[in-house]
């Protein structure tokens, strides 16, 4: 169990901002599962990581996430606004 606890650290500490890095079998299952157009796209990366050499990642491209979410919390907002509104003049 501690070389898997080493190597997540490792990991954890080769992505460059916040994000998601995943393995050629997790992003092969994600692609055969939900295909190719999810809407999620997968950056190639290779680190060298102390111990364990090079290692070739994908990384997730979270941005488009990022802003469907921001999205959908502001339309939430004005609708709860809008509602909270209509309410109050009832």
């Amino acid at each position: 169990m501690g070389f898997r606890v080493n190597f997540a650290a490792r990991v954890q500490h080769a992505l460059p901002e916040e994000g998601i890095l995943v393995s050629d079998s997790v992003k092969t299952d994600y692609e055969n599962r939900l295909g190719p157009d999810s809407g999620v796209s997968f950056v190639s990366m290779k680190r060298d990581l102390k111990s364990f050499g090079k290692q070739s990642f994908w990384r997730l491209d979270i941005k488009p996430l990022i802003e469907a979410v921001q999205s959908q919390k502001s339309a939430r907002t004005q609708l709860l606004g809008s509602i909270n509104q209509n309410s109050s003049n009832t």
